[in-house]
């Protein structure tokens, strides 16, 4: 941390009773939507921020998210952000409160104290000292008390991977799912959870577990891509509203209109991931023909030992690597030799199952369709295409 980073903190860590005029004016300006981007993020490296998954909401996402909580609130009520950064995701909220003339309590935990009192005077700033605002500093995944009495719980987690071992999930999972299922288990009945998360909870075929334990914890009310968090943050998000022992309302996913008759790219074909993992996937066995998503896009020719899965020809070849909104969104080849060929696993290998060539070709026009790009846009956000929205697409060009 900088010099000037400490001196942010020591000013917005004091109580903001007691500051003469010419000092709150002053500090009243850094609870404006620009607080972030103007001062904290000239004082932390991007790097550092990324490292420990600290990302600043931003006015836009917030505003979105406070769109859906205002129509929630009643009076008294309690406002929990249990990972609140520097509080960008609540300040937006106080002149709504205000406006409406709901009284509330926002309670502000972060694991860094030095966090949990920027956005603790920020908020007593933006009210001019009207609301109460409660502070804490902790680990919420050990200790979840500050929601054991929320009316909301607003939420944007840290995204980093961390080692846990649950009903859901082992190994490395993404912290933001974690956040969610602890709050929801601590938070009361009838209580509302909004929360800004990684698409992959959304749609990645390895939360679909998280997912179905959510449900089984409350009922999702909106489900809202937002599109990438933010210039500086390579991550696409979306919103999640949850409220705790309700029936769900909408799906994680939205459904895509298709024509009952259609089949799907599943139905057609046998869809799997390449078996060679880079580095990892021992170079033994027999010396075979072998494909990466680099030599796809390049045209060179490998080779290596491999005594795993092949795949014969002819098949189709997709990248997984997949950005939103990018044109063409589905990247694939055709591979028609009948040479066993060991595939890595940054590919997609579909195999038509009347194995022919004239349905592989098929298969090409259908992945380069605008239906095809539409159909993957509106299911998945996150960088890699999973063998479950590859099989959904709809089999038509």
């Amino acid at each position: 941390m900088t010099a000037a980073s400490e001196s942010v903190i020591n000013t917005l860590a004091q109580e903001s009773r007691g500051f003469t005029a010419a000092e709150w004016n002053q500090l009243n300006a850094l609870t404006d939507s620009n607080f972030t981007s103007s001062v904290l993020r000239q004082q932390f490296s991007l790097e550092g921020l990324r490292r420990s998954g600290t990302f600043f909401t931003g006015a836009a996402w917030s505003d979105r998210l406070w769109t859906l909580v205002r129509p929630t609130l009643g009076s008294h009520a309690v406002v929990v952000d249990p990972a609140c950064g520097a509080g960008d995701l609540l300040t937006p909220g106080i002149a709504l409160l205000q406006r409406d003339h709901v009284e509330a309590t926002f309670h502000v935990n972060d694991l860094q104290r030095e966090w949990a009192s920027i956005a603790s005077s920020r908020l007593r700033i933006a009210s001019g000292g009207a609301i109460t605002v409660r502070e804490s500093n902790g680990d919420f995944l050990s200790d979840s008390d500050s929601v054991a009495h929320a009316t909301h719980v607003l939420l944007n987690p840290p995204y980093v991977p961390v080692l846990a071992q649950t009903s859901w999930a082992q190994g490395r999972v993404n912290a933001a799912a974690l956040f969610v299922h602890r709050a929801l288990g601590a938070m009361p009945e009838a209580s509302h959870l909004f929360a800004i998360l990684p698409d992959v909870l959304r749609s990645g075929s390895r939360y679909a577990k998280w997912r179905r334990e959510v449900e089984l914890l409350g009922g999702t009310q909106a489900v809202i891509p937002l599109g990438q968090f933010d210039a500086d943050t390579d991550v696409h998000v979306f919103l999640l509203h949850v409220v705790v022992g309700a029936p769900s309302s909408v799906a994680w996913t939205p459904a895509f209109e298709m024509q009952s008759q259609r089949r799907t790219v599943g139905e057609m074909c046998d869809v799997r991931v390449g078996p060679v993992v880079p580095h990892r996937t021992p170079e033994t066995g027999p010396e075979v023909p072998y494909v990466t998503a680099r030599s796809l896009t390049s045209g060179t020719s490998l080779v290596r030992r491999f005594d795993g899965r092949t795949h014969l020809g002819p098949l189709v070849l997709l990248n997984r690597t997949s950005r939103p909104g990018q044109r063409p969104r589905l990247r694939a080849r055709l591979y028609t030799s009948s040479t066993p060929l060991a595939v890595e696993n940054h590919l997609i290998v579909l195999t038509p199952r009347d194995q022919t060539l004239s349905a592989c070709e098929e298969l090409l026009e259908i992945l380069d369709s605008r239906t095809s790009c539409e159909y993957i846009d509106s299911q998945i956000a996150c960088r890699h295409l999973t063998v479950g929205s590859v099989k959904g697409i709809p089999w038509t060009t």
